[in-house]
């Protein structure tokens, strides 16, 4: 009885006289017996798999046929596909909003893992904080899904909504452990939470974070001046409309020209944030609908057909 071939032992393949499939008994003349000759396109796909999850298999000394090239080339394909995923980006942080963000988009592979392996992901109902004013947080966040307002409360009370923060937006202050002001999830969010400490030495130690982080807070800067012209001297309708466009250019999903979304704020957080009475945001609102620059349902589903036509609207 022939001995039983070994995992590791090489295989040759007894080329065929015509093309043939399948298995078929032929005599073998060299060794007076029968042997099966098999297909040989599905032999050598059989050892290339072998050998690359072994790594042991030495190749036949048989002709490549292009139907094995092919598989060949394709499994290389898939690896080198892989190859993000397990030795660059985390899976976790490959489909995130926030990946090319300020703060993720500025990490090399290997500090985003060491930041994947210490983060958390945070779903936050609407209504709920996520920081207080005037408390000391040991983490940051980035902003994954939802809308987040910034607002600020007198000692009286009184509160003042003074910023939106939408996905893939950083919240937090660098290097400053006290929140001069609340953030608060204005819908139903999500937040990847990670340590401060973390990321405050990341931020030391990688200069291309730094400048992310600095032209973050120069972009919230120009946005905070903008915002006090719309408040100083744009009339009513242009406040409105400049919110409207405000959101709508966070919204997803958005095309070319036309976008949809569900309003974050209530008509009050809406009059609060713009300093108007509630009657002249619904009058506003109306007024926007009947020109169909807008169009609503269910009271808070806002539909855009003319972007370019709204955007008309703030200095019109």
């Amino acid at each position: 009885m022939p001995a039983r071939r070994q995992i590791g032992e090489a295989v040759r393949i007894k080329p065929m006289d015509g093309p043939r499939t399948g298995a078929s008994a032929v005599p073998d003349k060299t060794h007076g017996r029968a042997c099966f000759d098999l297909d040989q396109t599905a032999i050598l796909a059989k050892l290339i798999i072998l050998k690359r999850r072994w790594g042991m298999l030495a190749m036949p000394d048989a002709p490549v046929v292009p139907a094995v090239r092919d598989f060949k080339r394709d499994q290389d394909m898939d690896i080198a596909r892989s190859e993000p995923f397990e030795t660059g980006t985390p899976v976790a942080c490959a489909s995130c909003q926030a990946r090319h963000g300020a703060v993720c988009g500025a990490l090399s592979s290997g500090q985003l893992r060491e930041l994947n392996r210490h983060s958390l992901r945070r779903k936050i109902g609407a209504g709920c904080e996520i920081i207080a004013q005037g408390s000391e947080s040991s983490f940051y966040s980035n902003i994954v899904r939802g809308v987040v307002k910034l607002c600020k409360v007198m000692q009286d009370g009184r509160q003042q909504i003074v910023g939106l923060q939408f996905a893939p937006d950083f919240v937090g202050r660098p290097f400053i452990r006290e929140s001069s002001l609340s953030a608060e999830a204005a819908t139903d969010a999500e937040i990847c939470v990670f340590p401060r400490n973390l990321l405050d030495r990341m931020i030391s130690e990688t200069p291309e974070l730094q400048r992310s982080l600095h032209d973050q807070a120069l972009k919230e800067l120009d946005a905070a001046r903008e915002w006090m012209l719309t408040l100083g001297r744009r009339t009513a309708g242009e406040k409105v409309a400049s919110l409207l466009y405000l959101i709508a250019t966070h919204a997803e999903p958005q095309t070319a020209t036309s976008t949809d979304f569900d309003l974050p704020l209530s008509r009050a957080e809406i009059a609060d944030f713009l300093g108007v009475t509630i009657e002249t945001v619904s009058r506003q609102m109306t007024r926007l609908r009947k020109s169909g620059v807008i169009r609503i349902e269910n009271f808070r589903h806002i539909i855009v057909p003319d972007m370019d036509e709204l955007e008309r609207m703030i200095s019109a």
